[in-house]
């Protein structure tokens, strides 16, 4: 039968962390660039060797620096510090279905 089969686990969605800021009180939202597959709130983030849930998915404000204004997709993670995202700017992250441990 044509197809994956389904004991195959789905690739994880993966892009580039290009600028971190925090929301007091929510948690670190991280801008990500070249997105590639699905990301919903409750996977997990592997982002600088830290492993952080996806709490939401952010709109980003156009009163962000020139520089990052035409990357759209932010996601509000939790279970790590803004330092820590800051330190893997330029970066690939890993996003995966399933909850963070």
């Amino acid at each position: 039968m044509p197809g994956t089969p389904s004991s195959e686990a789905p690739r994880p969605a993966r892009g580039r962390v290009e600028a971190v800021f925090e929301i007091r009180d929510r948690g670190v939202v991280v801008v990500v660039g070249e997105l590639e597959g699905i990301v919903r709130p409750g996977h997990t983030a592997v982002i600088g060797g830290v492993t952080a849930r996806v709490a939401g998915i952010e709109m980003i404000s156009p009163r962000l620096p020139a520089a990052v204004q035409p990357i759209t997709t932010g996601l509000l993670l939790t279970g790590i510090d803004k330092a820590t995202a800051q330190a893997a700017i330029g970066t690939q992250m890993t996003l995966h279905p399933g909850e963070a441990s």
